[in-house]
């Protein structure tokens, strides 16, 4: 679709500055946006960019300013951005095969209306599966499962016994939701498995990415919060409970009975152990390992995670290690003669 520059800005929420009347048709990165298009600063390090990009519009936040290009100013770009999105080029298209035939569905399933079931899905007895939901190739749901409405499982996903999905959920494909938790009692050198007899609850609003795997509790319930975002490639074990609106970023790993505070952000590779607990609004840097429990409002980095300012002051002594190191030993030689010379006398 094509819109004016008023009209996206009017839309998404932001001020024209330039031509309002230039015509948008696309949405493309700055570096490789041509005429017609719109593209968006976010980070300060494209800035640059904007003196050479062919787009017909550029979308930034308050401070960035160029008289010789069209721009929309909004105080959250990057959101203005993913209306624009959205506006251009609409919502994606659902599809509409409706139930086939060479899905294998359980008498005793419930299937809502406008339900898409692609072939080779398998749903097991009890499952309760709510309007508009689409579930594609390889879909597996287990045993008494129930999954809310408007939910998208791509292909693969695997839904196990008894797990509750709510509203408006997004499964990426391969994900696994309510495999065994990693529980084992040892008795001298063997270890016997710990029967985990309990769920998961993933609630409205969540988005979980490919290839992640949310255990299931040895007693009551895994949950993962409304609103919540979840990359992929991502574990969480037994017992834990994300609150609401929390970000987490790909290959985190989460151990068993942890428990996380609502908008909390969990930056790419970050380790936590288990049995603690992370407050509100915390942020931790990527690649952290977290030990102990974190307050709320406080941002986290480093292995063990420490507070950030903590965290750089250490970082910044690291790289004087090796100088550090050649100073102690010339001092230690020094003091050695000392007292040598100091014996002698």
């Amino acid at each position: 679709m094509e819109f004016s520059l008023e009209e996206i800005a009017r839309r998404v929420g932001g001020e024209v500055r330039g031509d309002n009347r230039v015509r948008i048709r696309g949405v493309a990165p700055i570096n490789s946006a041509a005429k017609g298009d719109i593209t968006f600063i976010s980070n300060p390090k494209y800035v640059k960019a904007l003196k050479t990009t062919e787009a017909s519009a550029v979308i930034v936040p308050p401070g960035i300013s160029d008289d010789s290009k069209n721009l929309i100013v909004s105080e959250n770009s990057y959101l203005a951005f993913a209306r624009t999105i959205e506006m251009v080029y609409g919502p994606k298209a659902r599809p509409s095969c409706g139930v086939s035939g060479e899905a294998r569905i359980h008498a005793s399933a419930k299937i809502g209306r406008g339900v898409n079931v692609f072939p080779g899905v398998f749903i097991e007895q009890g499952v309760s599966i709510g309007d508009g939901c689409d579930l594609y190739p390889g879909v597996y749901v287990g045993k008494g499962s129930a999954i809310g409405s408007d939910c998208r499982l791509f292909p693969n996903v695997a839904i196990m016994d008894g797990c509750m999905i709510g509203s408006r959920v997004l499964i990426h494909a391969g994900a696994v939701i309510g495999s065994d938790g990693f529980g084992f009692a040892r008795e001298g050198q063997v270890q016997h498995k710990i029967q985990q007899i309990g769920n998961v609850v993933v609630e409205d609003d969540v988005e979980i990415g490919s290839n992640c795997c949310i255990d299931r509790a040895v007693l009551g319930s895994t949950v993962i919060g409304r609103g919540t975002k979840m990359d992929n490639l991502i574990q969480i074990g037994h017992n834990v409970v994300i609150g609401p609106n929390c970000t987490i970023v790909a290959q985190v790993g989460v151990s068993g009975s942890t428990k996380i505070g609502s908008n909390t952000v969990i930056a790419g590779q970050v380790g936590i152990t288990g049995h603690i607990e992370i407050g509100d609004n915390v942020e931790i840097g990527a690649k952290s390992g977290v030990i102990n429990s974190i307050p709320s409002n406080e941002k986290y980095l480093g292995i063990p995670a420490a507070p950030i300012s903590t965290a750089r002051k250490t970082y910044a002594l690291f790289y004087d290690l090796p100088e550090m190191r050649r100073e102690l030993s010339r001092l230690r030689r020094e003091l050695d003669a000392l007292r040598k010379e100091l014996e002698e006398k």
